[in-house]
């Protein structure tokens, strides 16, 4: 992800961010048939999984003025203070043509319905993203929380299917740090094939991730490597050569592959990847890595 400037909100504030339904499309065409870009951006084996909401978290509670100034300016849609905003992972990469916000309910924990403002892909709008969805508006209080997103309409999957009645697990706050949501391997684009790697892994987290923030730089750096493991089906553990997919206020991360390892799935130490508003991963990370194609 090269193209949008990152929002940092104070703490408290802060989301992951994810082509606005309120409206304005900063993604790629919404074709189902789009093309695969360098690497294979889209799965060719996507119509063998099911569709699924894989996470949904809270990143925004009853925003402030300017909290609400900053998140409008990330969603392109007009905010107000009181909205909350909420980053929500899928298995299948979203049609943006039929990104609604009228065909998403945020169910709370007494059972209301509310419906977003603001639906959209940015910032993970690049051609191998478009799965992470960030929604915004008055999604609930603090009386009566957001439990669970629901495609109450057909928002449609790249693959031409609806998402439809398609429900999240329980809606994670933000207090609890994020998770990993998934790990897909690649082939190496120009930064890890100049690194000497064939292969890289990307990771998507639940919300947006840097370093700590009390760093004066909390863009992930080589100090930061030995922290990601690469791991094996033998077991054996190799530490990624280096990063890709920096500073662009997104949910992505993209490891580097040492040569002639084959990784079958990820973990990250605890205390390593720290939200937009400075909460860390409590404990280790890990997912399986899937292909791509």
């Amino acid at each position: 992800m090269k193209m949008m400037k990152r929002l940092v909100l104070p703490v408290a504030a802060a989301v992951v961010l994810t082509t606005a339904s309120c409206s304005k499309d900063e993604s790629p065409s919404g074709s189902t048939d789009a093309p695969a870009a360098d690497g294979g951006s889209q799965d060719a084996s996507a119509a063998a999984r099911p569709l699924a909401i894989l996470s949904a978290y809270l990143g925004i509670v009853d925003a402030n003025a300017l909290q609400a100034v900053r998140l409008s300016d990330v969603t392109g849609c007009p905010q107000v203070a009181g909205d909350d905003a909420m980053p929500v992972v899928v298995s299948i990469p979203i049609d943006t043509a039929s990104l609604a916000t009228d065909r998403i309910t945020v169910r709370t924990v007494s059972g209301a319905s509310r419906t977003p403002t603001c639906a959209t892909l940015a910032p993970a709008n690049e051609p191998d993203e478009l799965r992470t969805l960030l929604i915004a508006g008055p999604l609930g209080s603090a009386d009566d929380p957001p439990k669970e997103v629901v495609f109450s309409g057909d928002v449609l999957a790249l693959d031409g299917r609806s998402y439809r009645g398609v429900v999240s697990p329980s809606i994670t706050r933000v207090d609890a740090g994020v998770g990993l949501a998934y790990a897909i391997v690649d082939k190496a684009g120009p930064l890890c094939a100049g690194k000497g790697s064939s292969t890289e892994v990307q990771l998507a987290f639940q919300g947006g991730v840097t370093k700590n923030k009390d760093n004066a730089n909390d863009e992930f750096d080589a100090a930061a490597l030995p922290a990601f493991h690469l791991v094996d089906a033998a077991g054996a553990d190799k530490t990624p050569l280096a990063f890709d997919d920096l500073d662009d206020g997104d949910n992505y991360l993209v490891l580097c592959v040492p040569a002639g390892h084959a990784p079958t799935r990820v973990t990250v130490d605890a205390k390593t990847v720290f939200d937009p508003t400075n909460n860390p991963n409590t404990s280790p990370l890990e997912a399986s890595i899937e292909p791509r194609n």
